[in-house]
């Protein structure tokens, strides 16, 4: 798991906090109140309702199927909606998006093409004509650091090549908004840790607003403000990561090894302790204690070790995280 103090750039909690409403004077740059969706008579989206404010990042997350991509692709007006209400910037696009708001609106999809023998420098230039004030070519292949590559066919680029281009084109016309379908789905660590400083760097300097829809449960904990979940087309939460943590799988974890002749005697005192063969050492009982105070349970675990002579082996400590939040709403099974 990458910690947020990894990211040098990140949102500090204080600032969360402080994101939550949009100031007074100031409109959500998107606010949507009870969406629903249709394909044929089947319901793909229920009364959606959920707001970006300038300088937020939110995050959105579901299982496969859940309707992330048909509420990211609505929002585009990609998609007609059977009812509520979408506006961006202030602007309702039940009727499309005008060409002022195409301006404002910058997305990067989970999946695209271009022509195979257009080289990367060429295809930015081409977005440019699209923008009244888009950013130089130049700065686009430093924001994503694809200036080696200038020259390179479309088709000569890497699956996070690729990832990186689609995303110097959601910024070629400096949006206010930003709609970004799997971001990092195909990039290595590196490049997903650059992708994440110059989300934040532009939402820092620019107040842009961003909304991302992403597998990555790593990604959406360090990165989002607000993490919105959903689920058979349904918003089931829309609160900070560590609010969610804190909701529905607060506390921590103590996991260790001891012979298993004196298993029983860790397990006793602790309620929840289970126990079960360490499978790197099968002499060995790796034993898990869930607690929700862990300053109250470790000394007395380090404690009892002492008074056995037996010193833990592989002791760890680690605290719930947003992808525990995620089994725990969503369940365990599978989805195609």
């Amino acid at each position: 798991m990458i910690k947020q103090d990894d990211i040098t750039l990140a949102i500090q909690p204080a600032d969360r906090q402080a994101l939550q409403q949009c100031p007074p004077g100031r409109q959500p740059l998107l606010q949507v109140e009870s969406l629903n969706k249709f394909y044929g008579n089947v319901q793909v989206l229920h009364d959606i309702s959920l707001q970006i404010n300038p300088g937020e990042i939110i995050g959105l997350v579901g299982p496969n199927g859940a309707g992330k991509t048909t509420l990211m692709e609505t929002l585009q007006g990609l998609h007609s909606f059977a009812g509520g209400q979408i506006s961006v910037c202030g602007e309702d696009i039940r009727q499309g998006l005008s060409q002022g708001i195409k301006q404002q609106l910058g997305v990067a999809p989970q999946f695209f093409s271009l022509p195979s023998l257009l080289r990367v420098e060429e295809i930015l230039s081409l977005y440019q004509v699209l923008y009244t004030n888009a950013l130089p070519v130049e700065a686009l292949l430093k924001a994503v650091a694809l200036e080696t590559q200038r020259k390179t066919r479309f088709s000569r680029l890497s699956g996070g090549q690729k990832r990186r281009l689609a995303l110097a084109l959601a910024l070629a016309g400096r949006p206010k908004l930003l709609l970004l379908d799997e971001p990092t789905g195909d990039l290595d660590p590196q490049s997903r840790r650059y992708i994440w400083r110059h989300i934040i760097e532009n939402v820092r300097h620019s107040e842009m607003g961003v909304l991302i829809a992403t597998h990555q449960m790593d990604e959406a904990e360090i990165l989002c403000d607000r993490v919105m979940i959903i689920n058979h087309g349904r918003l089931l939460e829309n609160a900070s990561p560590q609010q969610l943590i804190d909701r529905y799988c607060p506390g921590h974890h103590i996991h260790f090894s001891v012979p298993q002749a004196l298993a029983e005697k860790f397990v006793t005192p602790f309620p929840g302790a289970t126990q079960q063969i360490d499978e790197h050492n099968q002499s060995f009982s790796r034993l898990h204690i869930p607690v929700s105070e862990l300053t109250q349970v470790l000394p007395r675990v380090i404690a009892l070790s002492q008074s056995l002579n037996c010193e833990p082996v592989q002791l760890q400590v680690s605290k719930n995280t947003l992808e525990d939040v995620f089994i725990s709403l969503t369940g365990e099974t599978l989805r195609d």
